[in-house]
């Protein structure tokens, strides 16, 4: 049996059998996957020389904790460790319950085109749907709990693209669902655009700074995104797109950078620099909020005028 094989009912019915389904595919992964070692070397090679000609800081941005964090998260990502534990699984359970709970959704005329037909429109509206759910993210401090931590590296290379934790990618992973329920299409189809667009998303966080001349009006360029990590005022809460630009220019949040030197990371705020520290980011956040909200709640209580007593 194959990972791709596996559906809800096998986990639950049969651990075991698709632990060691899991385990199996782990190890011709490791081997058949060094394309994507490939990808990440030669984004971080481009990255470096860039470093070099411009003659960047690199002890802050290859031999500080902030870039031993990314690293880790790029080495539990490629090792499929939260991917095989926690994120397929999900996606088997999120793609199985939409489509067999809200049948509603599924458009026949989609679900019956060609698979590359399918893959293109896909691609487009899943995009569509990443912008505007990034949008959300910074427009929603719930959801900015999850997110921030992504935005609190202050010296971005290739790695940075790995700075999110679990939590983060479920709730991403439960917005990119819907998509593929739409068109009654394989959980696994979204998991292979973003495998297609890889190299893209190292390089637009290399801090390379390319604009990509008339192509970064269509797909999001290295510096459309630096933009976008940006800690400048102008900056803050623009160019969500993923790889498309079109959206932003579309609905008003695109900036251009106006050549000044870009600084990176939170504003305001601060996370704690280490990968397990960074994993329960989100709930003390959440937390925070609730106990802000509470404490105003118990201060109006008090600040009411009290009704005499008969």
């Amino acid at each position: 049996m194959k990972a791709s094989d596996l559906t809800f009912d096998i986990v639950l019915g049969e651990p075991l059998l698709a632990l060691q389904t899991l385990l199996d595919s782990l190890v011709r992964n490791l081997g058949a996957e060094s394309w994507l070692w490939l990808q990440i070397g030669l984004a971080l090679g481009l990255g470096l020389l860039v470093d070099l000609t411009e003659r960047r800081d690199m002890v802050k941005r290859y031999l500080s904790r902030n870039f031993r964090v990314d690293a880790t998260y790029a080495l539990v990502d490629l090792l499929h460790i939260a991917h095989f534990t926690i994120i397929m699984p999900a996606g088997l359970f999120l793609t199985t319950l939409m489509q067999t709970h809200l049948p509603g959704l599924r458009i026949a005329a989609l679900a019956n085109l060609p698979a590359w037909a399918q893959l293109l429109i896909l691609f487009t509206f899943t995009d569509f749907c990443v912008y505007w759910y990034h949008r959300a993210q910074h427009m929603n401090i719930v959801l900015w709990q999850f997110h921030k931590t992504h935005h609190s590296q202050e010296h971005m290379t290739a790695l940075t693209v790995f700075r999110m934790p679990i939590f983060d990618r479920l709730v991403t992973l439960a917005v990119l669902t819907v998509p593929a329920t739409v068109m009654d299409v394989s959980y696994a189809y979204p998991i292979g655009i973003v495998t297609v667009i890889y190299f893209h998303q190292l390089m637009v966080h290399s801090g390379v700074g390319w604009s990509l001349g008339p192509l970064g009006w269509l797909i999001v360029s290295p510096q459309f995104h630096e933009v976008h990590h940006s800690t400048a005022p102008a900056h803050i809460d623009k160019n969500f797109g993923g790889a498309l630009a079109i959206w932003d220019r579309i609905f008003g949040t695109y900036v251009a950078h106006d050549g000044t030197p870009l600084t990176w990371g939170l504003v305001g705020e601060r996370v704690p620099e280490s990968f397990l520290g960074q994993i329960f980011v989100p709930f003390v956040g959440i937390h925070g909020l609730v106990r802000r909200r509470w404490r105003k709640a118990r201060a109006r209580a008090q600040a009411a005028p009290q009704e005499p007593a008969e």
